[in-house]
């Protein structure tokens, strides 16, 4: 995140355990800020205020409360509804272990195994390199509809040096958002 810069990155393109755990631990930063369990009923722009007018439901006491403010970002994206195996057609004649990377089953043990993964979007771009760099499958055959748009990325580790020049206490915010764009 921008408001939080990690001066700990251990390679360009960081592993999901260690994107985890700078999410963790910006998240406890702002901890007092979150609240669950609450559904957004309304949200109406006040044009006299040049404000939004927000009403939520807490869910655990069913009360109402309305929050204003200057800026309204909606989130409920479609990436939170996966369309699973359901949707291939004689899934069910397959005999083998099926699930989707949302739902990831760590019981799976991959060794030896002849694997396909379906589809090439962002869990296909981080699950395939990891899975021919730290299993021993037979064979691995990734199904696609068409070609990703993104490039091939240089994972490279980030120095010493590097790290101090952008992330430490006396880098500029330039040359902290200059990193981020290249």
């Amino acid at each position: 995140y921008s408001f939080a810069p990690n001066p700990e990155w251990s390679t360009t393109y960081a592993s999901q355990p260690e994107i985890l755990a700078y999410i963790g631990c910006v998240a406890h930063t702002i901890q007092s800020r979150i609240h669950l369990n609450q559904e957004c009923v309304s949200a109406q722009w006040l044009e006299d205020q040049d404000l939004w007018r927000v009403e939520f439901l807490d869910r655990a006491t069913n009360d109402t409360f309305v929050r204003h403010s200057r800026v309204l970002f909606t989130a409920a994206g479609f990436l939170g509804i996966s369309k699973g195996p359901e949707s291939i057609t004689n899934i069910q004649e397959f005999g083998g272990r099926i699930f989707h990377s949302s739902h990831w089953d760590h019981e799976v043990d991959f060794e030896g195994k002849d694997v396909v993964v379906v589809g090439n979007g962002a869990s296909a771009n981080q699950l395939v390199p990891w899975l021919l760099k730290n299993t021993s499958l037979r064979s691995l055959v990734q199904v696609v509809r068409s070609a990703q748009w993104i490039a091939l990325k240089d994972n490279q580790p980030i120095r010493k040096a590097h790290k101090w020049q952008v992330f430490s206490p006396n880098a500029t915010p330039f040359a902290q958002k200059s990193y981020r764009l290249t």
